[in-house]
């Protein structure tokens, strides 16, 4: 829900501004910790509003042991989905979230490649 509130935001910003003069001024419109998205209502949005969604990948592999707990299977749907993010804006901002994980980005890149932790579990990786 906040990723769609940030979104409903930006499009009316955006919206103002382009009544106001602004069409064609380039934005770079992001969202940090865009890890939980609406797969089917927002993720869609965030190319053509061009937002980018900042996301870092080690926290897939620091909540897989109780992400589907809390957030239950079908907000888990759209968890984690950097493949589709990036699929969606062509461009896919990753960050290490230091302090909250390591500042040890091959660690951030692991995470983000193979969708497994530090200690490459779980086979084949969590949700890929």
């Amino acid at each position: 829900m906040a990723n769609r509130l940030v979104l409903n935001s930006y499009a009316t910003a955006i919206a103002d501004d382009e009544a106001s003069g602004g069409a064609g001024r380039v934005r770079r419109h992001r969202i940090e910790h865009t890890q939980i998205i609406d797969a089917d209502a927002d993720l869609p949005r965030l190319a053509p509003l061009h937002v980018l969604a900042s996301m870092q990948p080690t926290h897939a592999t620091s909540d897989m042991r109780y992400a589907e707990a809390r957030l239950g299977p079908a907000r888990l749907k759209g968890a984690y989905a950097w493949a589709s993010a990036l699929a969606t804006t062509g461009v896919l901002p990753l960050g290490t979230d230091f302090p909250v994980e390591a500042p040890d980005t091959m660690r951030s890149f692991h995470a983000a490649v193979t969708r497994q932790n530090e200690a490459s579990e779980p086979a084949g990786g969590w949700l890929p």
